[in-house]
């Protein structure tokens, strides 16, 4: 099955493959705003496809613009999306308001939020990376490290991973792992 992200150059077939592994690469000269309206139209699109959305946000990405393309393209508000286990925040930076389903992930960790999201949601989930964030609350080791254990035990067939790399942030050797082990890449420039 596929699932459908609000990206045109990712749906243009009907969406990404269910299981698969994509990337997001911004590049240094990239709008916030462009990078946030993607990163929030692809959790709207799929949540409106019924699916759970794990979303680690950009530091740029607040409350009001998630809330917008989750109402316009979903039809649900953000706070409902949260009550309901279809959103999940990943807060790699402690800024986000405590509520329900927004994890803290500088004071709980990654490997423990990932759990939660795991043991609350009840459908398939597009899991939303942020390699910046991660790697600057991490370091590289424990990126990657991550990124295996959620492939073998966090994540399954079913499940759908979209990464953003930004290009300014991450270092190439890092940007080629993500790049290399990608079903699709996409650049936002």
């Amino acid at each position: 099955a596929n699932v459908p992200t609000g990206i045109d150059a990712f749906d243009a077939d009907g969406g990404l493959p269910a299981g698969s592994r994509s990337v997001l690469t911004v590049d240094p000269d990239a709008a916030a705003e462009t990078v946030d309206d993607a990163v929030s139209g692809l959790c709207a699109a799929a949540i409106d496809a019924g699916r759970a959305v794990s979303l680690s946000p950009t530091p740029t990405l607040d409350r009001t613009a998630l809330d917008r393309a989750l109402r316009r393209d979903a039809g649900v508000a953000l706070s409902d999306a949260l009550a309901t286990d279809r959103l999940f925040v990943l807060d790699l930076f402690g800024t986000w308001a405590d509520d329900e389903n927004v994890i803290d992930v500088t004071t709980t960790g990654l490997g423990r939020a990932n759990d939660r999201v795991d043991a609350s949601r009840d459908r398939p989930c597009v899991v939303v990376g942020n390699i910046a964030g991660e790697l600057d609350l991490m370091g590289e080791q424990a990126v990657r490290e991550n990124t295996y254990a959620n492939d073998g035990e966090t994540l399954d067939g079913s499940d759908l991973v979209v990464n953003v790399v930004d290009a300014a942030a991450v270092p190439e050797q890092l940007q080629s792992f993500y790049r290399g082990a990608a079903d699709r890449v996409h650049r936002i420039a």
